[in-house]
């Protein structure tokens, strides 16, 4: 059975030196098996959570929910106020002003 371990050292005596060396292509190896492993957990999770949300039913939640988030009768107060200040801006854009000019006085 091959080992899996990429990082081998070794010892040797002489000189006082301390020797390392990777097996690259064994380390690589891992790298990407280990990122392929967690991207198929993740699509995984991913799809279960995406199917377990959409069998949830959000129109009875919806259609539970029925009552007014705001109060109608102050939007209609607030609309009524607004066409009345297009009305106004529309009369008063249109007229020309009635001002004499003061040195002519």
């Amino acid at each position: 059975m091959k080992n899996f371990w990429p990082l081998k050292i070794k010892f040797t005596f002489y000189r006082g030196s301390f020797k390392s060396s990777l097996d690259l292509f064994a380390f690589w190896q891992i790298v990407v098996s280990i990122f392929f492993v967690g991207l198929a957990f993740l699509a995984g999770l991913h799809l279960y959570i995406f199917y377990s949300l959409g069998s949830l039913s959000l129109e009875t939640k919806i259609s539970e929910k029925e009552e007014s988030l705001f109060d109608q009768e102050k939007l209609r107060v607030v609309v009524e106020n607004l066409k009345m200040k297009q009305e106004n801006f529309g009369k008063y854009f249109n007229k020309k002003p009635d001002l004499k000019d003061p040195s002519k006085i």
